[in-house]
């Protein structure tokens, strides 16, 4: 477009037209700097051509400026072109989100969002565990699966907690579907303690396996992997009597 309208505006240079074309074309690809402006401002600066001949320099010089203009927003850079690109999508026949949540409120029917109490050291806190379970990208031939019997196990973290209730258990999953429990922790120490981590595996199908499948694939997701709480060390307060003699009786509490 630039150098039919430096032709149009100087007749005489339809002539070296190709001439001019070659040029630019050896100017764009002896420096690669333009391209990066191109793709921000729809500027194409040309890098400098060099030419003998003072009508084609002229030309040149002339092409450049036309090139440097700043393209309006309403211009169309043509009919958009789609390519398609085929990629193996990785099956897996169970996806688990697992989550361990401290309950705010010990009471079994309260699940209200609030502010967090302060926690303590040896101090029981009520959690509960939660696995949802998705078979959206299981292979085709197991769509039609209802359910698969997975196993969960809280972590040992025998360091920082410990855990009372049903730590380790079996139940049925089926697509869409969350399983929950309750448990019990309590912190050994003080210190910002990260929540033990849900480990989830698929059990052996029971009967003849399908298509030579005994063991269904799975991954599991800690949703809470990167949560921490704050622990306080427990302290505590006592009441006592010191006899100061028969008049004098002191109180003190600490």
């Amino acid at each position: 477009m630039a150098v039919e309208e430096t032709i149009t505006e100087s007749p005489l240079l339809r002539t070296h037209r190709e001439r001019l074309v070659d040029k630019l074309v050896q100017a764009l690809a002896s420096d690669a700097r333009w391209i990066e402006l191109y793709d921000v401002t729809g500027e194409l600066t040309v890098p400098d051509v060099h030419s003998m001949d003072g009508e084609i320099s002229s030309a040149l010089s002339r092409i450049q400026k036309i090139l440097a203009r700043q393209r309006s927003n309403d211009f169309c850079f043509g009919e958009w072109r789609e390519i398609i690109i085929p990629v193996d999508v990785p099956q897996m026949h169970i996806l688990c989100a697992a989550r361990l949540r401290v309950l705010i409120n010990p009471s079994p029917t309260d699940f209200s969002s609030g502010s967090m109490p302060p926690l303590f050291a040896g101090q029981p806190i009520s959690a509960v565990i939660s696995v949802h379970t998705s078979f959206h990208w299981a292979p085709p031939e197991d769509a039609g699966t209802d359910g698969y019997v997975l196993r969960y196990d809280i972590e040992d973290m025998t360091g920082d907690w410990l855990v009372s209730g049903r730590k380790k258990g079996d139940f049925l999953a089926k697509d869409g579907s969350t399983f929950s429990a309750r448990v019990t922790l309590i912190a050994l120490h003080h210190g910002e303690l990260s929540l033990p981590k849900i480990g989830v595996a698929a059990l052996p199908l029971s009967g003849e396996a399908r298509m030579g499948l005994s063991m269904p694939s799975s991954e599991t997701f800690q949703m809470h992997g990167a949560e921490k709480v704050l622990v306080l060390p427990r302290g505590g307060r006592s009441t006592f009597v010191i006899d100061m003699g028969r008049d004098n009786t002191s109180s003190s509490e600490l």
